[in-house]
């Protein structure tokens, strides 16, 4: 498995202005089954306000959330990422580098980056 070199990476993202820019291929968590709730922890405030969302899909750079409230663009949160039928999940954290709220939608779509 060949890996990009970060220059090329990003010299290639600047070439799709338009076009599909991922760098990594997004799989749907859970095909044909309900999807997985998953609670963020803001880094940034005190107590623990946790925002509940669905996981649409994942990648080796992030992931996607279907939630029912806004979150702030560069927003740092603690994850946990849940396993089917076991009772401990991944902890990570993620950055917040895209929201989008369709209109007429009662939700906000987050894509999120690992954060390393």
């Amino acid at each position: 498995m060949q890996s990009k070199s970060p220059v090329r990476a990003v010299l290639t993202m600047k070439r799709q202005t338009g076009a599909e820019r991922r760098l990594h291929p997004r799989y749907a968590v859970n095909p044909g089954l309900p999807k997985v709730a998953v609670a963020l922890q803001g880094l940034h405030k005190q107590g623990h306000e946790l925002l509940q969302a669905q996981m649409q899909n994942l990648s080796t750079g992030g992931l996607c959330l279907l939630g029912d409230r806004a979150v702030e663009l560069s927003q740092v949160f603690r994850c946990e990422i849940p396993l089917p039928g076991l009772p401990v999940g991944i902890p990570t954290l993620l950055q917040v580098r895209w929201i989008d709220r369709p209109p007429d939608a009662h939700a906000y779509r987050v894509g999120l980056q690992f954060v390393f």
